[in-house]
């Protein structure tokens, strides 16, 4: 994008791409599926895996998940071993919703 007197200007794209704020989520929807978004725009889905995480630590909780454990104890076990996981620990269930619409589960 070019200004007025010919000055280059980064898109709004490009702009937030450079920005320091990293965000990543995997998002649920009513009707299961699970997608994935990052600070990019990128958004993906669904994806079909048994087991999701995301973060520093991913390849541990995955292990983790992958050895039996649940979701609480693979966070745990990942900041063990990775310096940059940790911080308090929230778990929510989630349950079923009978005839679901197609749009995200709020507060999760």
């Amino acid at each position: 994008m070019v200004q007025p007197g010919g000055q280059r200007r980064p898109s709004p794209a490009r702009a937030h791409h450079d920005s320091k704020i990293g965000v990543k989520a995997l998002l649920v929807w009513t009707d299961g599926t699970v997608h994935y978004w990052n600070h990019w725009s990128c958004f993906t889905g669904p994806l079909e895996a048994p087991f999701f995480a995301i973060g520093s630590g991913t390849e541990f909780a995955l292990g983790a998940l992958h050895a039996g454990r649940t979701a609480e104890e693979a966070v745990r076990i990942a900041s063990e071993y990775d310096s940059l996981t940790g911080g308090p620990i929230h778990t929510a269930k989630l349950s079923p919703i009978p005839n679901p619409p197609n749009t995200p589960i709020s507060g999760v």
